[in-house]
């Protein structure tokens, strides 16, 4: 099975929007770090998670990890095998203004 990443964006009226949903939506602005990894392991502590598989059938999930001290959060992006990301990404870390590192 090859694990694509959803798209962060969607057209309309021949315009293109940054999605609303998963962690793209309310916590954009508050992401300090997306980490990949593949294994399909919850992380300790995670505050939400998303499923954000191009398919929708869980094979991407996304955890929204809380920074301590701070009402930012970390990312790990996690499947079975390598992800591999949508042929729309451009827009992946849009407006992510407290982003420093991917890795």
């Amino acid at each position: 099975m090859i694990n694509y990443l959803r798209k962060a964006t969607y057209e309309k009226d021949e315009k293109t929007y940054l999605t609303n949903d998963a962690f793209w939506g309310g916590y954009r602005d508050k992401i300090t770090n997306v980490s990949f990894l593949s294994i399909t392991t919850p992380p300790d502590s995670y505050e939400k998670s998303f499923d954000v598989s191009e398919v929708q059938d869980s094979s991407v999930i996304a955890y929204l990890i809380p920074n301590e001290n701070s009402d930012t959060y970390r990312v790990t992006i996690q499947a079975d095998g390598k992800i591999y990301l949508n042929q729309s990404s451009n827009l992946l870390f849009e407006n992510f203004v407290f982003f420093s590192k991917k890795e």
